[in-house]
This record gives structure tokens, C-alpha cells and sequence, in this order.
């Protein structure tokens, strides 16, 4: 099951989801659309860092998980 955590870019307002995939061998799969140069944390995925892509800013505030 994905562990989808909201993401808001601070500037102007895009919204995109970080989704982290985890399968039964502890791999991950790692999508965030609408944002670029993405550094994930998988420790502590709420400290990840990335561009949006609309506005190239780094103010993305990434909300708690939403786990599925």
C-alpha cells in the first residue's frame, strides 16, 4: 500500500503528492509529480526537498501521510 503524503508549494499554491511504494523486500518506488530536482528522505519523508515546477520555488510544505 503507497504512503501519500500532500505537498503545497508555499509560493503559488501548486499542489502534488509525494507516493511512496513500498513492496514485501523493504524496495521503495518513489513518484512526485510537478516537481523537479526532488531530494526524498525516505527516513523522514516530510523533510524531503524538491522544486515546484510551476514556479521553480523551494517552498514546498509536504503535509503528514495519508496512509493507505
Amino acid at each position: 500500500m503507497p504512503d501519500r503524503y500532500p505537498a503545497r508549494c508555499r509560493d503559488c499554491g501548486a499542489r502534488s503528492d509525494l507516493i511512496l511504494r513500498w513492496n514485501a523486500a523493504g524496495e521503495v518506488r518513489i513518484a512526485w509529480d510537478g516537481v523537479a530536482r526532488r531530494q526524498v528522505d525516505l527516513r523522514q519523508p516530510r523533510t524531503s526537498t524538491a522544486r515546484c515546477g510551476a514556479c521553480g520555488s523551494t517552498e514546498i510544505a509536504i503535509e503528514e501521510a495519508e496512509i493507505r
